[in-house]
């Protein structure tokens, strides 16, 4: 598939193998295994950041890369040690 990040090899307990492309979220960080009609990347792009969505981010209309949330964290915990929190 175009635009695959990743590939999975699952076995099953009888030793059929299936393989998969999967992509990481641009938004939550998680590993999905890519659908046939993602092949695209059709509805499932963030144009914003240009990164690859979940089917979950996909509907939510606010661009939060993963990295600007922990970028967020380390500010606030930053906060906290400077208060003496």
């Amino acid at each position: 598939m175009r635009n695959a990040q990743g590939n999975m090899l699952v076995m099953d307990p009888n030793g059929t193998k299936t393989e998969h492309d999967t992509i990481t979220c641009g938004h939550c960080n998680g590993v999905h295994v890519m659908a046939p009609k993602d092949a695209y990347g059709v509805g499932r792009y963030c144009t914003l950041c240009a990164r690859h969505l979940c089917p979950g981010c996909a509907q939510i209309e606010k661009c939060t890369p993963f990295e600007k949330r922990l970028e967020a964290i380390e500010r606030s915990t930053q906060l906290m040690q400077a208060m003496g929190i």
